[in-house]
């Protein structure tokens, strides 16, 4: 495709989310220039997320689809060069990384598929926090780790209720 085409968005689905994050970064003007994107990471979502507020896109809506056994995330999302950037931020590196496992928008919406993914997600974080002390990580990086799932599992917990 080239910038001549017409496009109202572009859907990218079926893969990692870093493998979307190299996509959208081989040709940034490219991604830039389009409307909306529609992005379904099956895995590394917080990776995804954390390139998106990196580079200057605002994530629009998150919707979350159950198919068997399976949750899947949904991103809409369009190039704000306006856009704050996050690494400006003064949020501290826990706040950070919580929130770019979590995203802004499902956590004040908080639907039922919303606390589908939530669920998911706080499993995932138990197995995590119980794998942490085997881990071949340094006591810091562990350490850091910890506080953040620990910090994350609470918050899942509530927004569970």
């Amino acid at each position: 495709l080239s910038q001549s085409d017409w496009l109202d968005a572009v859907v990218v689905a079926g893969m990692g989310g870093l493998l979307i994050a190299e996509i959208i970064d081989n040709d940034k003007e490219f991604a830039q220039s389009l409307p909306m994107m529609y992005l379904q990471p099956n895995t590394c979502e917080p990776e995804l997320r954390k390139y998106l507020f990196e580079n200057g896109y605002e994530i629009v809506d998150e919707q979350v689809e159950q198919d068997g056994r399976h949750t899947y995330l949904m991103i809409k999302c369009r190039y704000n060069p306006f856009l704050k950037r996050m690494t400006n931020s003064s949020e501290d590196f826990i706040e950070k990384e919580i929130r770019f496992i979590l995203g802004d928008i499902m956590p004040v919406r908080r639907n039922d598929k919303d606390k589908l993914y939530f669920a998911k997600l706080k499993s995932k974080t138990e197995r995590i926090l119980e794998g942490l002390d085997s881990s071949e990580k340094t006591t810091e990086e562990r350490q850091l780790r910890r506080e953040v799932d620990e910090r994350l599992f609470v918050l899942l917990e509530e927004l569970l209720k």
